[in-house]
C-alpha cells in the first residue's frame, strides 16, 4: 500500500499541474497566433469557453459516480443564490 499512497501524494498532483500549464502555453499560443491575424480579443474568448463548455462540462454529468437526484431548495439556499445575484449585479454594472 506504500507505494499507491505515494502515487496519490505525488505523482497526481505533479500531473495535474503539468497538465494545467501544458493547457495553458497551449491556449496563449493559440492566443497569439490568431490575434497575430486579426481575431479580436473577445471572438477568441468566446471560442475558449465555447470550447471548455463542451470538452469539459458537457460530459461532466456522465463521468461523476455521484447522485443523480437534486436536493431539495430551501429557502436559505435560495437567499444566498439571490444575494449572490444581487452582488454581481451591482459589482459588475
Amino acid at each position: 500500500m506504500g507505494g499507491r499512497d505515494w502515487c496519490q501524494r505525488e505523482v497526481v498532483p505533479f500531473s495535474a499541474g503539468f497538465t494545467v500549464d501544458s493547457i495553458r502555453v497551449g491556449i496563449t499560443t493559440l492566443f497569439k497566433a490568431a490575434n497575430s491575424r486579426g481575431m479580436s480579443y473577445h471572438a477568441c474568448l468566446f471560442n475558449a469557453y465555447a470550447i471548455a463548455a463542451l470538452l469539459l462540462l458537457l460530459p461532466a454529468p456522465f463521468l461523476s459516480l455521484k447522485s443523480r437526484t437534486l436536493p431539495p431548495l430551501s429557502l436559505a439556499i435560495a437567499a444566498k443564490l439571490g444575494l449572490l445575484g444581487l452582488v454581481g449585479y451591482v459589482h459588475f454594472e
